[in-house]
């Protein structure tokens, strides 16, 4: 499952003619909506931090939503995991003791 993913991330981030036109390098990080919401702004204000965020968001290429869709997915995944896997070894536990 979790290679499945690995594989989306390498295809997005290989490189593509919209990031070569934004950033005239074949190659460039690939930046999720979380990230952007996790960066501090340049000053320590909520307006700072807004404007940044804004500004970020307006950069984003299309592989960079399509990875914040990606990273979404996987988080899902993630958090269903932990949520059913602690009940799935206790059933697990309970089949072996009887």
């Amino acid at each position: 499952m979790f290679q499945q993913y690995l594989e989306e991330i390498e295809i997005l981030s290989g490189p593509t003619d919209e990031v070569v036109a934004k950033h005239g390098s074949r190659s460039r990080d690939l930046t999720s909506e979380f990230e952007i919401e996790s960066r501090p702004g340049l000053r320590p204000t909520k307006v700072s931090q807004k404007l940044r965020q804004e500004k970020d968001r307006a950069n984003m290429s299309s592989e960079d939503e399509e990875y914040t869709r990606l990273v979404e997915s996987l988080n899902d995944d993630v958090k269903e995991i932990f949520t059913y896997h602690p009940m799935i070894l206790e059933l697990m536990k309970k089949s072996r003791s009887q």
